[in-house]
């Protein structure tokens, strides 16, 4: 077995099983805001650029491991034509980082959209609006993702849209809830005493 094998080989594998475990809903994708606000408090680290926060980490994972893979090994097998091998193994390494990082930022975009960004299973959006939540994570100058607890008592995690520039743990609350972009329009709570 060749180094470039190993190198590219066990990220795909590891990629193709998370696909698998997925699939067979052995892997636990549910989506984990908390821990990924302890890790990435300020939104503006590696995680929040990959899409931590909006997307679960194991699809994260799931999308570096295959992205690094297949195209460390595609790349080795392009670049070993016209390069010595070590040279070649660095040209792979290098594009593979670059296209598992940036094709995990795109997809983990993409899929952002795509799932529900609101968790609301006893209540309707609109009901939320009112209700006072917390930051749980920043994930830009003006996003941030908070708990909300509904009239039931479910807790819920839902997108917010703010001007204001507020901290994980600040105290905010939902005052209109715009369609066209799925999220809460929030103000901070101290504001409006």
């Amino acid at each position: 077995m060749h180094l470039h094998e190993v190198l590219f080989g066990v990220p795909l594998l590891i990629g193709v099983l998370l696909v698998f475990g997925a699939a067979l809903g052995l892997a636990g994708f549910e989506s984990d805001v908390e821990t990924s606000a302890e890790t990435e408090a300020d939104g503006e680290g590696l995680g929040s650029v990959l899409g931590l926060g909006r997307v679960p980490l194991g699809v994260v994972v799931m999308l570096l491991t295959l992205l690094f893979g297949a195209a460390g090994m595609m790349s080795f097998a392009v670049a070993s034509v016209w390069l010595s091998p070590p040279l070649a193994l660095l040209v792979a390494w290098l594009s593979g980082a670059f296209f598992s990082l940036y094709g995990t930022r795109a997809s983990s975009r993409l899929l952002a959209r795509l799932v529900p960004s609101v968790e609301t299973y006893a209540s309707a959006k609109i009901d939320l609006v009112g209700e006072p939540g917390t930051v749980l994570v920043v994930l830009g100058p003006d996003e941030v993702v908070l708990r909300v607890v509904d009239r039931g008592g479910a807790e819920l995690r839902v997108r917010g849209l703010t001007a204001a520039r507020v901290q994980p743990g600040e105290a905010m609350l939902l005052t209109h809830f715009e369609k066209t972009r799925d999220a809460y329009r929030v103000e901070q709570l101290t504001a409006l005493d």
